[in-house]
């Protein structure tokens, strides 16, 4: 399991950003892009165990 900590600008740190607003610049763009990326390819790899079976 992977245990995010996120770390705001001010120094707090969170557990969860649920209902927290990120702002879209060019570092957070890059790492939506590769979250869904990984997403693509996990939901991909579940489909095809699923079909195996």
């Amino acid at each position: 399991m992977i245990k995010i900590k996120h770390v705001m600008a001010d120094g707090t740190v969170r557990d969860s950003i649920d209902g927290y607003v990120v702002p879209l610049n060019d570092r957070t763009k890059r790492a939506y892009e590769l979250l869904a990326r990984k997403a693509e390819q996990n939901e991909h790899r579940t489909t095809l165990s699923k079909t195996r079976s």
